[in-house]
């Protein structure tokens, strides 16, 4: 029968362990991520505002409604940007079952524009990949005035998936955006998200 006292230094001997063991494995701050991860998603996705100033890149994104804008719970320091539909999401589930990324209806990703790096260097990346196969290409200008990319129905790694891209160079020449849909069976909130683009205030002006 253990006594109070017993409790006590049984709990304690299992927390020590617990901490020591995610030191040596390098987890220690792992409750600390996901703790900062939920009350981000509970701040952007229960009632998400439909802007994100992604001013660091130029770029304002409007997302359309009932749809959050998700920033990795790092950014800039990771660019990218998650589109998923309103509501609650568990950071337990997300680890462990990849909700966010089964949710996500499209995905933004920044990289400084380069010689090496930008839209049409990725258009002919994924051509000698073979995933353009059987994808459609169009170049378009938005209202907003940003030259548009997009690729139709692009194979990916996965067997039988089609994806939809859209490859966007930023006029002020520093940034390069990609992004990508997993729905190219319903590209609608795709392009409302490419058409509502624009440059941010602080490039504006």
């Amino acid at each position: 029968m253990f006594t109070k006292h017993k409790k006590v230094t049984l709990g304690c001997a299992v927390l020590l362990a617990l901490i020591v063991a995610m030191f040596m494995t390098g987890t220690l701050s792992y409750p600390w991520i996901m703790l900062d991860r939920q009350t981000q998603l509970l701040t952007r996705c229960i009632h998400p505002t439909q802007t994100f100033d992604a001013a660091p890149f130029g770029f304002t994104i409007s997302a359309p409604q009932n749809r959050c804008i998700l920033p990795h719970r790092i950014f800039p320091a990771d660019t990218s940007i998650q589109i998923v539909p309103e509501g609650y999401y568990s950071v337990w589930n997300e680890y462990a079952k990849g909700t966010i990324a089964e949710a996500s209806l499209a995905t933004f990703l920044f990289e400084p524009l380069t010689p090496e790096r930008n839209a049409q260097t990725i258009l002919r990346t994924l051509e000698s990949g073979g995933f353009l196969v059987q994808a459609s290409t169009t170049e378009y200008v938005t209202a907003n005035g940003f030259t548009v990319i997009e690729v139709r129905n692009a194979s990916g790694i996965e067997a039988g998936k089609l994806f939809d891209w859209a490859l966007i160079d930023h006029p002020n020449g520093k940034t390069t955006l990609s992004i990508l849909s997993l729905h190219p069976e319903d590209p609608t909130i795709f392009h409302e998200l490419i058409n509502q683009l624009a440059v941010t205030h602080n490039e504006a002006q």
